[in-house]
């Protein structure tokens, strides 16, 4: 990871944070919120949401399927065949429920005392019953109550879309960076070990990688056949090629010049004494010598032929680290 790429996952992560906080704290108004929020969006690269956030913004468009589309989201419609809903911005809904609420707050049922000789007067009669004047501010409270409801709940959708943005975009960095740094011990770990018994195979690497960055199938090709060299190559540096033949499963099995499969899993049997891990790692040889070298033939995506060439990398390191002490095998403190 670049100085450049982790300085931007820092920015992400702390602005992130800081989100979380102000959502679940109610910190920031409306619009205050949905400008950080665009901020951490455009962060991210997040298209689609920074689109939506220009919607809540400034209002959504009643001839664009987008912006139909995340009215439709945030259950913006009053009526959906009509194409009648709230097209206005979140902070023009936010304050449209503020008045509502003091309109609410300035209702009152009039505090006067009955008599009988005035019937039209603004209390209980002798009936137990409401006068018209108190229905009437009881009624206007159940009326504002209902057009309050849907300017509400449009903003608690808002909130609740741009809370789980921001906590997704907060974990998946966390997570992402975790993963990158555990890779880039391992990684150092590897080549410490490359370096000190097979110092070739690391110049091999930069240019395995820089035919990959270039996707096309001829340089995809030429990148397999790089990988299927690599690993004839780490054979021979951890087990030179012998005049000697071996018995496996009881097959006689040469550990020559020609036979760098053979060599490498003899060198894995003699480094640890795991019959599980022994499988496995033969496996894993199998599997990856028979795809680096048949891909050559075959078409393979980019995404599958990187995707081998960190198998063969990560399978190198595993067998260079066995047979080594608990201490010395995990990855240096200070990288």
């Amino acid at each position: 990871m670049t100085d450049e790429t982790q300085s931007k996952s820092r920015a992400i992560i702390a602005l992130a944070k800081e989100l979380i906080d102000d959502t679940e704290l109610t910190r920031l108004s409306a619009e205050a919120l949905l400008m950080k929020t665009m901020r951490l969006a455009r962060l991210a690269d997040v298209t689609k949401v920074t689109q939506w956030l220009a919607y809540e913004l400034g209002g959504y468009a009643s001839d664009h399927d987008v912006s139909l589309e995340f009215m439709g989201a945030m259950e913006r419609w009053t009526n959906y065949e009509k194409k009648v809903g709230y097209y206005i911005p979140l902070a023009q809904i936010e304050s449209y429920i503020d008045a509502l609420n003091l309109r609410m707050k300035s209702l009152r049922i009039p505090d006067v005392s009955y008599h009988p000789s005035n019937p039209d007067n603004w209390s209980l009669s002798d009936m137990g019953t409401i006068s018209a004047p108190v229905h009437t501010v009881i009624n206007e409270g159940k009326a504002l109550s209902n057009e309050i409801a849907i300017p509400s709940g449009i903003r608690s959708r808002v909130i609740a879309y741009i809370h789980a943005f921001v906590v997704g975009v907060y974990h998946e960095k966390i997570f992402s960076g975790l993963a990158e740094s555990i890779f880039e011990r391992y990684k150092s770990s590897i080549d410490v070990r490359l370096a000190q018994q097979a110092g070739d195979i690391l110049e091999k690497i930069p240019s395995i990688y820089n035919r990959l960055a270039e996707g096309d199938q001829e340089a995809i090709s030429h990148a397999q056949t790089s990988c299927r060299r690599i690993i004839d190559a780490f054979a021979d540096a951890v087990y030179p090629p012998t005049d000697e033949v071996i018995e496996v499963e009881g097959r006689l099995v040469p550990l020559n010049a020609a036979n760098p499969r053979a060599r490498l899993n003899q060198y894995i049997r003699g480094k640890t004494s795991s019959q599980s891990r022994r499988d496995k790692l033969r496996q894993t040889l199998a599997h990856l010598y028979n795809r680096v070298s048949t891909a050559v033939h075959n078409d393979v995506t980019p995404e599958e032929a990187q995707s081998l060439f960190l198998q063969t990398y990560l399978f190198l390191g595993e067998v260079l680290m066995l047979g080594e002490p608990p201490d010395k095998a995990t990855l240096p403190a200070d990288v």
